[in-house]
């Protein structure tokens, strides 16, 4: 919305404008222009007559200056006639300030820009033609003046003047300095840098709130109001333009069955367990939803008006423990009718996602849309056949984006659509507790559907329940929102219905109903004293009531008589009695559930179940056997369980826990509190109101008690005595971590705490019930606040950092990362010791938990058993993930945390402890020097870094089968901090960046035995640097010692390859095959690909086979066997062995990922796009590997690897473009390659400089497609409306300013000399019928600067030079001077075709070359002919250089025009030719064999350019002693045309 400009917002915009022009204006020999003395009374130039008079009589020189220079006069006159009516505007110059009247000031400018060209003639020619360019600013101006001013209008037009005056001042500085000439015959405004930006400035000022920053797509924008603002237009059109999209795909495609449309749609709708989820959480919800609750909705006119679809959105608020999501049951079932007869229940379609902070395939927004798709397609059948045309093709749905406006958008938001279709309800239940991302992404979608609802009435609707913290950010989806507030006094009638069904379930009510004929008044009495505490002190929440009732359920009548005397007021008071109660439980250790709370509040990660249990054991060193029933029986109050996928905890607790299984937990879920048992009461229905007429054998099953001990002590014996041996725990840790601890007294203690739970069990997430637990227990601990029972009371921040980063020290000292096979556990201890650490200010630590901590920082740096460790506890979580990087920047690139370990160890004196606790006073000593030297912290370390490194205990050792020298990179970065007091400066892996010197002094730096293995290590170093000579060194000092040495073998192959020597090389790996060991031939399928990769270099196609066949054999998962595998097949034409390839590889599915084989080789960054693309367009085109890529997609966001992420859009885009033909989907992969390039750094673009040609070619395909779409919905009869979707996006690449698509923008576009602008101005021409000063301007900039390229002195550019003009003049409309131009590129070519008939005979016109309008020339020779015809000469026109201009190749068969009869060229795609018979293929795709690749539109016009077309022949050259030479006249008046175009 427009505000009001004050005088003093214009005074400053006119005041830079002078500071401007005074700058660009003032030389070394002249001062700034005095502006002043031009507006002073009588100098004031107010008209076009007053200027001339003021040039005329500046000087002799200029006297007669109309006369003289008469078509500079008209133009500068045009120019300035507007500017005199703007003086009509009641802008004064008090509204300016003392700078006078800024038209007059313009004027005087322009007078003083004329009388700078006095000495220089060829200046007077280039001002001309910048008065023509700023006459579209001087014109606006006078439709300004025909206006009512306001306060908008004024600031735009003092804009407008402020930018002319920059402006010509720009323009007398390029004359000053002599500049200019470089804009003599090109667009000045369009070309010079900084008056682009001056263009920039005044755009905005004209529509900012609708104004785009240029891009790729206009969904990016950083604010969330031009997001808003931008959703009422696309959602008008997407459909039509999906619609569109749809039909032009594969209409030849035979019909699929029901059966195969559904397994497509549950393959990509079901690809996460949330549709389960979801319809678990419905059916428990509505199991346990009591009769009557939430009718107290039906008396609110808001939600009257929803189910009457008169509200698009309906808005339910509440606080936590409200009972929302059963609100949000009940909707649903109101929606589906489900308590009328069926036969009675009128036609609606209903879906519903209910949101779980726990369970992050519930938090996500496009599982969110898939789940609500998947439920509407069964119910609505026109929507199954939308949704199954849309997943035909999965990029349309790879993005929330995509889902909603391809399947929601595209369906519901068609004016065309069905209006007797029924509304859509869509319940969305707890969207609070989604991730940020996902509550901005629907908020924001929402916020586009309430828009488009003011003029269009979508047939969906969405009610949306979540906690009060959600209506802020709701406010984004309308101006004002609506809606419902759940409040004590509306939900009252339903926590009474879900008490009275609570109390049927407490023992002691179920005992006296059964006493007698008196005993069931007696409970109901009871029940009704009960139910009216409960329900008093719940005050509209039902957690509260939950809770207070899971406490008495069990509990006798004096018992529950005290709980009720003073029940908890509110949430927080209700989790402090479950806190209370669990502190009085004598069945629970107290001591291990307050540190599983410690844990759990301060964790910096979620724990998995495994690693809890570990770090709880550590407290009395047994197993916990009951630890996981208990956590989800009687804790489940506080802990819940975020099972693996697949994974049942029932049927795993019977099998390995025997009969301990659940207690019968209550939901979780915090508005879940009406789920209690569920159970029925049958067979006693006439005993009144409190029906407890549960059966008595069911009752023995609730009361498990006896079974309930858990944080048992219980320990076998002999497990006892083997790990602890009687002694004390403290003993225990320094036993297992003392230097001569043994590994499998490690791996007993591990198995006796572990041996019974499952890896699901292990790998299962805990998190807390509900997210208002950790807010109080974090609350509690502060002081001044509510306390925590002693026994469990979770300590202040600073001491629960401590305990935990005690723990973490154990866990370490434990030394297991020294094996594989429980490694995970010591993950947390190593990533987050010291971001725990980093909390606590070791001033202030007790000095029992100081020892203990500085023992164990001591033991980690002190030792190289520590050091060792810690360095090895780094995890290979996948493929492409690991935890390397993270202890880099940590241990590293920084020296933060090394100092954090020193101040711990300064702290030692300060204390004047005397010595380390528990060890010798050598090591103490060391602490000391330590806390001063880095050089001395690290010297163990680095010296176990050496080890890591440098020794190995045999060839056959799995120590050499990851060979990626992290430990060199360690000992790197810890060598600079210690020599030169810096970090490293060269990251991981960047071995070229060290020297072979450098790299040996690291070798020798711990001085150790230069045996087989120290230089085989270090060889592999310096070869992976590139430094082949120096590491053949290594490799012999190896094979002299030990000639069997495979990895120095294997290393010597690979310098030899380096270096260019591939036999020997080849010869070398194979001699390293064969001494691989038996137990480690896996590793074969390595040296096999680089076999097979030599062996191409050398042209041995059958040994490269070969090598690829074995190394896929040796081990079918390595990732680069793979990529030589489909290199193989490709070289020897085997598309149907590629194909059967893909479709195995998809049929495996990773370890420990959801995804295929097929997806992790293409998310590894191996490029087999080519091979696989032309296989599989060969082989019918099948579906298996553009689903896999479009799931490769979603997964890269999951990897860290920045290039990766930009990199794989690419190569998806031009394979689903080249191979498949998909379009549309090429423009979605397209725009997001784009978009992430452009989101990246500048050093990253110029490490990536592929990225940046890659970029350019992909815009212009992406041009391409935009007009080719724009113009079928054109055509289809739809108008702007559909293709105004596609011709915006056009318009973004086109511009070289920012720019609006609305009709009311007023700025100013300015255009790229790019092929997106060709386009652009074609479609303005073609279809929006614009005026020619206006499309002309899209072509004008690039035709002159393709102009320029025949007459300069560049002789090397004239053949691109000339194709690229004719291209553009093409897309100009100018189809004859295009012409014109190919007939002078394919001259040469005729010439030599008439030389080399057959048998060698000439005609009697052949062999001699005609200037026209004259005989013969003497040069008959051919060789003579074609020299004379390519090199430029002196003649009277523009000589060219012309050798090999026929040159253009078809873009399928590869053959040019001296090999094909015809030759076309594209007249709207961007460099393409087809020959004659290629062309047909281009315009029938129904042709087999078709085109080996997607490159063209059918529709596009073409133009055939060989033969040479006779009407072409002769109209832009001349033929002058047998050499070509472009006509003058016909290039100026080509010029002439377009120097003047679009003014």
């Amino acid at each position: 919305m427009a505000t009001q400009e004050s005088p003093e917002d214009l005074n400053q915009l006119w005041e830079s404008a002078l500071a401007e022009y005074a700058k660009d204006t003032t030389g070394k020999d002249k001062d700034a222009i005095n502006l002043d003395a031009l507006l002073s009374p009588g100098k004031s130039l107010t008209s076009p007559d007053e200027l001339l008079a003021q040039i005329e009589a500046s000087s002799q020189s200029f006297k007669d200056f109309r006369s003289k220079r008469g078509k500079l006069w008209n133009t500068l006159k045009l120019f300035v006639s507007p500017l005199a009516a703007v003086l009509k505007i009641a802008i004064t110059p008090s509204s300016v300030g003392e700078f006078g009247i800024p038209v007059s000031a313009v004027l005087g400018a322009c007078l003083h820009l004329v009388l700078s060209c006095e000495r220089v003639s060829e200046a007077f020619d280039w001002i001309e033609q910048v008065f023509h360019d700023m006459r579209e600013f001087s014109e606006r101006l006078e439709v300004y003046a025909r206006r009512k001013i306001d306060p908008l209008l004024e600031k735009q037009v003092v804009g407008i003047l402020a930018f002319i005056l920059k402006l010509i001042g720009r323009s007398e500085y390029l004359i000053r300095k002599g500049y200019f000439r470089e804009y003599l015959r090109v667009a000045f405004l369009g070309k010079d840098e900084k008056t682009k930006k001056l263009v920039e400035e005044v755009n905005k000022l004209f529509g900012s709130e609708q104004r785009l920053v240029v891009a790729i797509t206009g969904d990016t924008a950083s604010r969330i109001e031009e997001k808003v603002e931008g959703n009422t237009r696309k959602i008008e059109e997407i459909g039509e333009s999906m619609t569109k999209v749809l039909g032009t795909l594969k209409e030849t495609e035979e019909k699929e069955t029901s059966a195969e449309i559904e397994a497509r749609l549950r393959r990509i709708f079901c690809n996460t367990s949330a549709p389960e989820d979801v319809e678990d959480t419905y059916v428990r919800n509505r199991g346990t939803l009591l009769h009557g609750t939430g009718a107290w909705l039906k008396d609110e006119n808001l939600f009257r008006s929803w189910i009457e679809h008169t509200a698009t959105i309906l808005w339910i608020f509440g606080g936590p423990g409200a009972g929302k999501s059963y609100l949000s049951t009940w909707i649903i079932k109101q929606l589906r009718q489900e308590d009328i007869p069926k036969e009675e229940r009128k036609a609606a379609y209903v879906a519903y996602f209910f949101v779980k902070e726990n369970n992050e395939a519930l938090r996500d927004a496009n599982n969110i849309l898939k789940t609500l798709a998947w439920q509407l397609i069964w119910q609505d059948p026109h929507f199954k056949q939308h949704a199954g045309e849309v997943c035909k093709q999965r990029a349309l749905t790879i993005t929330a984006k995509d889902t909603w406006e391809n399947l929601f958008l595209g369906y519901y938001c068609r004016e065309d659509g069905r209006t007797d279709a029924p509304f859509t309800s869509i319940v969305i239940d707890g969207l609070d507790e989604a991730t940020a991302a996902t509550q901005l992404v629907l908020l924001q979608f929402l916020a586009g559907l309430a828009s488009v609802s003011k003029s269009f009435r979508p047939r969906i609707q969405f009610a949306v329940v979540g906690r009060t913290t959600l209506q802020e950010d709701a406010q984004i989806t309308q101006e004002k929102i609506y809606y419902i507030q759940v409040t004590k006094l509306k939900n009252q009638d339903d926590i009474d219905s879900y008490i009275r069904k609570r109390l049927e379930d407490v023992e002691v009510l179920k005992v006296m109903r059964e006493r007698g004929p008196t005993g069931l008044d007696g409970a109901n009495k009871m029940g009704a004293r009960i139910r009216k505490k409960v329900l008093n002190g719940a005050d509209g929440v039902f957690l509260w009531a939950k809770l207070l009732l899971d406490t008495i359920v069990r509990k006798d009548v004096p018992q529950i008589e005290r709980i009720l005397k003073e029940p908890p007021g509110n949430l927080d008071d209700m989790i402090a009695s479950v806190f209370e109660r669990l502190a009085k439980d004598e069945e629970i250790d107290h001591a291990v559930l307050r540190k599983m709370l410690v844990l759990m509040a301060y964790a910096r990660r979620p724990l998995k179940f495994g690693e809890l249990n570990l770090f709880l054991s550590l407290l009395n060193r047994k197993p916990l056997f009951l630890l996981w029933k208990q956590t989800r029986g009687k804790l489940s109050s506080v802990f819940q369980l975020n099972l693996p996928k697949n994974f049942d905890p029932d049927e795993k607790t019977s099998r390995s826990e025997g009969e301990m299984g659940d207690e019968g937990a209550e939901p979780n879920d915090e508005d879940s509190a009406q789920g209690a048992k569920g159970e029925t009461n049958s067979g006693h229905e006439g005993l009144g109101v409190f029906d407890f007429s549960g059966d008595r054998d069911d009752d023995d099953t609730e009361n498990t008690s006896d079974d309930d001990d858990i944080f048992s002590t219980i320990a076998d014996h002999s497990l006892q005595s083997q790990i602890n041996n009687g002694q004390d725990g403290d003993e225990f840790i320094r036993e297992l971590s003392g230097d001569q601890l043994q590994t499998e007294s490690v791996k007993d203690y591990l198995n006796a705490i572990m041996h019974h739970l499952s890896d699901p069990q292990l790998q299962t997430e805990v998190a807390f019930s509900h997210a208002r637990i950790k807010d109080y227990l974090v609350g509690a601990a502060r002081p001044g606040t509510r306390q925590m029972p002693d026994c469990i009371a979770v300590p202040q921040e600073q001491r629960a950092h401590v305990e935990i980063a005690m723990i973490c020290l154990d866990v370490m000292r434990l030394e297991i990362s020294l094996q594989d096979e429980h490694k995970y556990l010591v993950d947390y201890p190593a990533r987050y010791l010291m971001l725990h650490l980093e909390k606590v200010n070791s001033e202030c630590v007790l000095d029992e938990d100081f020892g203990r901590i500085v023992n164990g920082l001591y033991w980690l740096f002190g030792t190289e058993t520590g050091a060792k460790c810690l360095i090895n506890a780094n995890q290979e979580y996948d493929d492409f993930h690991s935890s390397k990087d993270a202890f880099f920047q940590m241990w590293t690139a920084t020296d933060q945390y090394l100092r954090m370990v020193q101040r711990w160890f300064g702290e030692v004196e300060k204390r004047d402890m005397g010595h380390l606790e528990g060890v010798g006073l050598a090591a103490s000593t060391w602490a000391k020097t330590a806390a001063e030297s880095l050089k001395d912290l690290l010297k163990p370390a680095m010296m176990a870094s050496s080890r890591i490194w440098l020794t190995k205990p045999g060839f056959s050792s799995s120590d050499y089968a990851d060979k990626d020298e992290f430990a060199l990179w360690i000992l790197y970065g810890w060598s600079c901090l210690v020599e030169t007091g810096s970090v490293a400066s060269i990251q991981p892996w960047n071995f070229w960046a060290l020297s072979p010197e450098r790299l040996e002094n690291l070798a020798n730096w711990a001085g150790l035995e230069h045996d087989v293995h120290w230089h085989t290590c270090l060889g592999w170093a310096m070869m992976d640097g590139g430094f082949y000579p120096e590491a053949i060194s290594q490799y012999n000092e190896v094979l002299v010692q030990y000639p069997q040495a495979w990895v120095a073998l294997e290393g010597l192959a690979r310098c030899h390859g380096g270096l260019g020597e591939y036999q020997l090389a080849i010869d070398v790996m194979k001699k390293a095959v064969e001494a691989i060991p038996e137990s480690s031939k896996s590793i074969s399928s390595y040296l096999f690909t680089r076999i097979m990769t030599w062996g191409s270099q050398i042209g041995d196609d059958e040994l490269a086979y070969e090598a690829a066949m074995k190394g896929i054999d040796a081990d079918s998962s390595n990732l680069d066997a793979q990529l030589r595998f489909f290199e193989a097949l490709h070289a020897r034409g085997e598309s149907e062995r590629i194909v059967r390839t893909i479709q195995w590889l998809n049929g495996l599915t990773s370890v420990n990922q959801d995804y295929t084989w097929l997806v992790r080789f293409l998310i590894s960054g191996r490029d087999a796009f080519t091979e696989m693309g032309k296989a599989c367009r060969e082989e019918g085109q099948p579906a298996e590997i553009v689903e896999a890529m479009d799931e490769a997609l979603g997964q890269i966001d999951l990897v860290g690897d920045r290039w990766m992420k930009v990199w794989l859009p690419l190569q998806v885009a031009e394979f689903r473009y080249k191979f498949y033909g998909q379009e549309a989907e090429f423009i979605k992969s397209a725009e997001t390659f784009l978009e992430r390039l452009r989101r990246e750094t500048p050093k990253f673009r110029a490490d990536y400089n592929d990225f940046e040609i890659h970029r350019k070619r992909i815009t212009n395909k992406l041009a391409q497609l935009y007009f080719d779409f724009a113009v079928a919905a054109w055509d289809d009869g739809k108008g702007v409306a559909k293709a105004s979707v596609f011709a915006h996006k056009l318009k973004i690449l086109a511009v070289s300013v920012p720019t609006s698509f609305a009709d009311s923008y007023e700025g100013f576009d300015f255009f790229r000399p790019d092929y997106p602008a060709l386009l652009w101005g074609r479609w303005q021409r073609d279809y929006k019928h614009a005026v020619e000063r206006i499309w002309r301007k899209c072509f004008r900039v690039r035709l002159l600067e393709e102009m320029n390229s025949l007459d300069d002195d560049d002789p090397t550019n004239d053949v691109s030079g000339m194709g690229s003009l004719a291209i553009s003049l093409f897309h100009a409309g100018d189809r004859k001077d295009a012409a014109a131009i190919l007939a002078i590129l394919y001259r040469p070519l005729e010439h030599l075709i008439a030389k080399t008939k057959v048998g060698g005979e000439e005609g009697p016109d052949e062999g001699k070359v005609l200037e026209k309008g004259k005989g013969e020339t003497g040069v008959n020779d051919s060789e003579e002919q074609l020299e004379a015809l390519s090199v430029k000469q002196a003649g009277r026109g523009l000589p060219l250089d012309i050798k090999d201009s026929w040159g253009y190749l078809c873009d399928n068969c590869r053959r040019d025009a001296s090999e094909a009869a015809e030759m076309y060229f594209c007249e709207v795609c961007h460099d393409l030719n087809w020959c004659g018979e290629c062309l047909v293929k281009v315009r029938d795709p129904n042709i087999t064999p078709g085109l080996r690749e997607h490159w063209c539109n059918p529709n596009h016009d073409f133009y055939r350019a060989w033969p040479i077309p006779d009407e072409a022949r002769d109209l832009a050259a001349e033929y002058l002693d047998g050499a070509i030479e472009l006509r003058r006249e016909w290039l100026e008046r080509l010029r002439g045309e377009w120097l003047s175009a679009g003014v």
